[in-house]
């Protein structure tokens, strides 16, 4: 869940970026001009469009997913108490003597 977190966040940061370097470069080259010009900003428009949802999506399941992770551990933490005069050989095995 976390990674799915971070792969999402930094897709999206990704998306953004590649969308507005694709405008700028597009921008710079094309001999658009007026209302005309617009059309430029169709990779920007794009990028924004995916990546800040994704971004944000991802931010989200980030932040989640490292507290269920934390809660999981705490949890996980209640089985480590070993009982006294006791020997464990491997997972539920236990020898008490």
């Amino acid at each position: 869940m976390r990674n799915t977190g971070i792969i999402l966040t930094l897709g999206g940061i990704f998306i953004m970026a590649t969308g507005y370097i694709t405008t700028i470069i597009w921008s710079e080259n094309s001999s658009l001009e007026g209302w005309d010009a617009f059309r430029t900003l169709i990779p920007a428009e794009l990028g924004f469009l995916v990546g800040i949802p994704s971004a944000i999506v991802g931010t989200s399941e980030w932040i989640i997913g490292g507290k269920r992770k934390s809660k999981a551990e705490i949890a996980l933490k209640k089985f480590d108490i070993k009982p006294e005069n006791s020997m464990a050989f491997g997972m539920g095995v236990t020898l008490r003597f």
